[in-house]
């Protein structure tokens, strides 16, 4: 295969040109998309703070892979661009992580989890098709950088998606999980009452 940049024709042992660093004229393979995904950002990033004194160098390899990845990752273009939107979603998506990653903490410690259904714990994601931009930044997450190792593993579908609408409920529960955190409690060591009180409003 010949570099999408220059042309030059790629080594067979190799993914990107030896001359200019582009990748590979051909369609992404599915075990190398993690990959691709960090290569397309890293380039995305590039392009925009360097401006276009630089980036007419990888502007191919940009616009091949941001085709890719336009329709899947459009929440994650969007964070790149700097858009305030885009920003705040971000920042509940992690926040939502977070407040689970200390249920599934504290649900860990409990001595006796008799009296609380593990089902209770798990995350369950988003809304693919209604909330696409959370979906995003949330299999971008746990996915893709491999955060929250605890939510990870304590997930209700391994793709993250719902069919349903689950931001207004994840919203009460951080008004609850906030509460907590204002009155000074360990959010990583709650009780089992105070997890109780987390996940009854649980999607």
């Amino acid at each position: 295969m010949n570099c999408i940049n220059c042309g030059i024709e790629i080594p067979k042992n190799s993914n990107y040109c030896p001359q200019c660093g582009g990748i590979q004229n051909n369609k992404l393979k599915e075990s190398d998309s993690k990959d691709k995904i960090l290569d397309f950002l890293f380039h995305k990033i590039l392009k925009i703070k360097l401006g276009d004194d630089f980036s007419k160098y990888f502007d191919n390899h940009v616009d091949y892979l941001e085709n890719e990845f336009s329709n899947q990752f459009s929440g994650l273009l969007n964070l790149i661009k700097g858009d305030e939107n885009a920003v705040k979603e971000c920042k509940e998506v992690l926040e939502i992580l977070e407040m689970y990653n200390s249920i599934i903490s504290s649900y860990e410690t409990l001595t006796d989890k008799q009296e609380l259904d593990e089902q209770k714990i798990l995350f369950p994601g988003f809304d693919a098709t209604n909330e696409n931009n959370y979906y995003d930044y949330a299999c971008f997450f746990l996915d893709t950088l491999n955060m929250y190792e605890r939510v990870q593993k304590h997930r209700k579908t391994t793709d993250l998606q719902t069919h349903s609408s689950t931001l207004e409920i994840y919203r009460e529960m951080l008004k609850k999980w906030n509460e907590f955190k204002e009155i000074g409690l360990n959010i990583y060591n709650l009780t089992i009452q105070q997890i109780t009180d987390l996940v009854k409003i649980h999607p």
